[in-house]
Protein backbone atom coordinates (compact mmCIF):
# COMPACT_ATOMS: atom_id res chain seq x y z
CA UNK A 1 0.00 0.00 0.00
CA UNK A 2 1.57 3.53 -0.88
CA UNK A 3 0.89 6.34 1.08
CA UNK A 4 -1.68 8.20 -1.67
CA UNK A 5 -3.22 4.68 -1.19
CA UNK A 6 -3.29 4.73 2.83
CA UNK A 7 -4.04 8.42 2.66
CA UNK A 8 -7.41 7.61 0.50
CA UNK A 9 -8.51 4.76 2.07
CA UNK A 10 -7.72 4.59 5.33
CA UNK A 11 -6.80 7.63 6.95
CA UNK A 12 -10.23 7.95 7.73
CA UNK A 13 -10.58 4.97 9.92
CA UNK A 14 -7.75 5.39 12.30
CA UNK A 15 -8.62 6.90 15.67
CA UNK A 16 -5.20 5.99 17.19
CA UNK A 17 -2.37 8.61 16.75
CA UNK A 18 0.29 6.47 17.79
CA UNK A 19 -0.87 4.24 14.52
CA UNK A 20 -0.78 7.14 12.84
CA UNK A 21 2.85 7.99 13.30
CA UNK A 22 3.59 4.51 13.09
CA UNK A 23 2.29 3.75 9.77
CA UNK A 24 3.22 7.45 8.20
CA UNK A 25 6.55 6.61 9.36
CA UNK A 26 6.59 2.66 8.09
CA UNK A 27 4.95 3.68 4.59
CA UNK A 28 7.80 6.77 4.46
CA UNK A 29 10.47 4.20 5.61
CA UNK A 30 9.54 1.79 2.68
CA UNK A 31 9.37 4.23 0.08
CA UNK A 32 12.33 5.14 0.67
CA UNK A 33 14.10 2.10 -0.32
CA UNK A 34 12.39 1.99 -3.56
CA UNK A 35 12.81 -1.72 -3.79
CA UNK A 36 9.68 -4.37 -3.97
CA UNK A 37 11.61 -6.32 -1.47
CA UNK A 38 11.72 -3.67 0.81
CA UNK A 39 11.18 -4.16 4.52
CA UNK A 40 11.49 -2.48 7.98
CA UNK A 41 11.99 -3.65 11.35
CA UNK A 42 10.64 -2.41 14.63
CA UNK A 43 14.18 -1.40 15.09
CA UNK A 44 14.33 0.50 11.66
CA UNK A 45 10.82 2.74 13.25
CA UNK A 46 12.69 3.32 16.76
CA UNK A 47 15.80 4.64 14.95
CA UNK A 48 13.43 7.48 13.13
CA UNK A 49 12.73 10.39 15.06
CA UNK A 50 9.09 10.71 14.86
CA UNK A 51 9.07 7.33 16.76
CA UNK A 52 11.56 7.38 19.03
CA UNK A 53 10.79 11.08 20.30
CA UNK A 54 6.88 11.08 18.82
CA UNK A 55 5.55 8.22 21.09
CA UNK A 56 5.23 8.07 24.59
CA UNK A 57 7.23 4.94 25.67
CA UNK A 58 8.52 3.64 22.38
CA UNK A 59 9.97 0.95 23.06
CA UNK A 60 6.34 -0.73 24.53
CA UNK A 61 3.86 1.14 22.31
CA UNK A 62 5.44 0.71 19.33
CA UNK A 63 4.65 -3.06 19.37
CA UNK A 64 1.13 -2.50 19.37
CA UNK A 65 1.02 0.06 16.76
CA UNK A 66 2.23 -2.24 14.67
CA UNK A 67 -0.04 -4.66 15.29
CA UNK A 68 -2.99 -2.65 14.37
CA UNK A 69 -1.22 -1.43 11.09
CA UNK A 70 -1.26 -5.34 10.25
CA UNK A 71 -4.82 -5.75 11.73
CA UNK A 72 -5.69 -2.94 9.42
CA UNK A 73 -3.99 -3.96 6.52
CA UNK A 74 -1.56 -1.53 5.88
CA UNK A 75 1.25 -3.47 6.46
CA UNK A 76 2.37 -7.21 6.71
CA UNK A 77 4.56 -8.98 9.24
CA UNK A 78 6.58 -11.57 8.42
CA UNK A 79 8.26 -13.74 10.76
CA UNK A 80 11.71 -14.88 11.03
CA UNK A 81 11.99 -16.77 14.96
CA UNK A 82 11.93 -14.15 17.30
CA UNK A 83 12.45 -10.76 14.49
CA UNK A 84 9.73 -9.56 12.19
CA UNK A 85 10.02 -7.67 9.38
CA UNK A 86 7.37 -5.58 7.87
CA UNK A 87 5.85 -5.01 4.35
CA UNK A 88 3.76 -3.34 2.26
CA UNK A 89 0.30 -4.36 1.93
CA UNK A 90 0.68 -4.57 -1.90
CA UNK A 91 1.05 -7.56 -4.57
CA UNK A 92 5.07 -7.20 -4.31
CA UNK A 93 4.78 -7.03 -0.54
CA UNK A 94 2.75 -10.18 -0.38
CA UNK A 95 5.14 -11.71 -2.24
CA UNK A 96 8.27 -10.73 -0.51
CA UNK A 97 6.61 -11.92 3.16
CA UNK A 98 5.65 -15.05 1.73
CA UNK A 99 9.58 -15.57 0.51
CA UNK A 100 10.83 -14.59 3.63
CA UNK A 101 9.04 -16.54 5.68
CA UNK A 102 9.62 -19.14 3.18
CA UNK A 103 13.46 -19.02 3.03
CA UNK A 104 13.02 -18.43 6.76
CA UNK A 105 11.57 -21.98 6.84
CA UNK A 106 13.87 -24.18 4.88
CA UNK A 107 16.66 -22.51 5.83
CA UNK A 108 16.69 -21.84 9.34
CA UNK A 109 19.49 -23.36 11.61
CA UNK A 110 20.34 -21.89 14.88
CA UNK A 111 21.83 -18.42 14.74
CA UNK A 112 20.24 -17.50 11.57
CA UNK A 113 19.39 -13.91 11.61
CA UNK A 114 16.53 -12.43 9.46
CA UNK A 115 18.65 -10.49 7.52
CA UNK A 116 20.19 -13.84 6.06
CA UNK A 117 16.63 -15.26 5.83
CA UNK A 118 15.99 -11.58 3.93
CA UNK A 119 18.77 -12.80 1.40
CA UNK A 120 17.63 -15.76 1.29
CA UNK A 121 14.08 -14.43 0.26
CA UNK A 122 15.54 -12.34 -2.44
CA UNK A 123 16.89 -14.98 -3.97
CA UNK A 124 14.00 -16.93 -3.81
CA UNK A 125 11.89 -13.97 -5.40
CA UNK A 126 14.30 -13.87 -8.43
CA UNK A 127 13.96 -17.27 -8.88
CA UNK A 128 10.35 -16.99 -8.97
CA UNK A 129 10.20 -14.22 -10.96
CA UNK A 130 12.56 -16.11 -13.93
CA UNK A 131 9.93 -18.41 -14.27
CA UNK A 132 7.79 -18.47 -16.81
CA UNK A 133 3.88 -19.38 -16.88
CA UNK A 134 1.78 -20.09 -19.47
Amino acid sequence: MTLAQFIDSQLTQIDSLDELKVTLVALRLLEQKQNEMASISEADLLAHPAIKDGLRFPSITLRPALQLTVARGTLIQARAGDSARYFRNDPAGQRAAAAFERAYANHSVPGTSADQALNAAGREIERLEGLEFY
